[in-house]
């Protein structure tokens, strides 16, 4: 996981790769699978909202 946030972190300082920006991973480690949701902005967020700030 920390290898997962590590790389996220990288991708944003560097501007290069997609990334994780509108989706959530989740990893079962019982059956050792990850899969991903995408998620909306909620409007009223002051963070990922129209007027939130944005990295």
């Amino acid at each position: 996981m920390g290898t997962l946030q590590a790389t996220e972190a990288l991708k944003a300082i560097t501007g290069i790769g997609t990334s994780m920006d509108g989706r959530l991973l989740m990893w079962d480690a019982l059956s050792m699978r990850f899969s991903e949701l995408t998620l909306a902005a909620d409007p009223a967020c002051p963070v990922c909202g129209p007027a939130g700030v944005r990295a």
